[in-house]
């Protein structure tokens, strides 16, 4: 296998409003950033969010086109600076949140999007996680059923589990409910799975080897990103600081035990509904960091950790 022969088997992605955060509400910043990745043709994918202005969203939308890459859209970034719960016990906020959600379904698909990221809403303790759960699982299917009127190819709803008790406190949570809630919702529509996120395994405290295989028949998108559980640090949480920061849980070495362990439990054998996987680097600037020089980074990561997988290079 080829050292830099991932792109037969996944694409590989950006995430774009943690990779340059100072692009929200600055548009040259936001254009030139995605320009920026839409160009390197060592990404495969691209990871975008709401934008609000008419003009913006239309040249923004072209130039993806002509990229070619594929589009995930992070519909969970709106609902958390906006509070959307689709898990909310109240039937007036929850019925908001599907029906926000609906607008961005048609963003996205403006975008070319093949996947729209949503999240669970915050955890509203154990007395009534169940009961969040149903209106969690309605919410899904109206959304799926939503995204399937409007293509004979639909977008993909996923939803991203987070931890519970570290930073974002959510419902969902851990990866064992995550996948209750997503074979409940395969059963009445196709076009739904799972993101997994490396670093959000490491705040739930479970173990990648266990979790993935357990996983594998309703993941469909990957995040490799870096986490600090050593709340002395500023960047303790769900922060995406750089590969190999101090204090921090991920480099080249976990991220390659990471992907061998995909690779291991035939995730990327599987059929997919998306030609190839998505797998995207997430990964956020601290403080007075240059984007350019984190993402550099996060670059370099993969390619040693890819190296490793291939047995082209050992870390020990």
């Amino acid at each position: 296998m080829n050292v830099t022969g991932w792109a037969s088997i996944f694409n590989l992605g950006l995430v774009h409003p943690a990779a340059y955060p100072k692009a929200v509400g600055d548009r040259d910043t936001l254009l030139e950033s995605i320009r920026r990745i839409v160009t390197d043709p060592f990404f495969g994918a691209i990871e975008i969010t709401h934008i609000s202005e008419d003009a913006v969203r239309n040249e923004v939308a072209s130039l993806l086109d002509t990229g070619g890459q594929e589009v995930v859209y992070l519909a969970a970034s709106v609902m958390m600076r906006q509070q959307l719960n689709l898990s909310s016990l109240s039937a007036t906020e929850r019925s908001s949140a599907v029906s926000q959600l609906k607008s961005l379904i048609d963003e996205a698909y403006a975008f070319g999007a093949q996947l729209f990221l949503v999240g669970s809403g915050p955890d509203p303790g154990p007395s009534s996680r169940e009961a969040a759960k149903e209106q969690l699982v309605e919410s899904l299917n109206e959304l799926c059923a939503y995204a399937r009127k409007l293509a004979k190819e639909p977008i993909i709803i996923t939803l991203e589990n987070y931890d519970r008790d570290i930073d974002k406190r959510f419902l969902l949570g851990p990866t064992s409910e995550a996948v209750e809630v997503a074979r409940r919702v395969l059963k009445e529509h196709p076009n739904f799975g799972l993101t997994i996120d490396q670093s959000h395994l490491y705040q739930l405290g479970e173990d990648p080897a266990c979790v993935l295989p357990e996983a594998m028949d309703v993941i469909v998108h990957i995040h490799l990103a870096n986490c600090s559980l050593d709340r002395e640090l500023p960047w303790f949480g769900d922060q995406h600081p750089r590969f190999g920061i101090a204090g921090s849980k991920v480099g080249a070495k976990e991220m390659a035990s990471f992907l061998s362990i995909l690779m291991q439990a035939g995730y990327f054998e599987r059929q997919h509904v998306m030609a190839l996987p998505v797998i995207s680097l997430e990964v956020k600037p601290w403080e007075n960091e240059e984007p350019e020089a984190v993402v550099a980074n996060a670059k370099r990561t993969l390619l040693r950790a890819w190296a490793e997988v291939c047995g082209c290079q050992s870390f020990s």
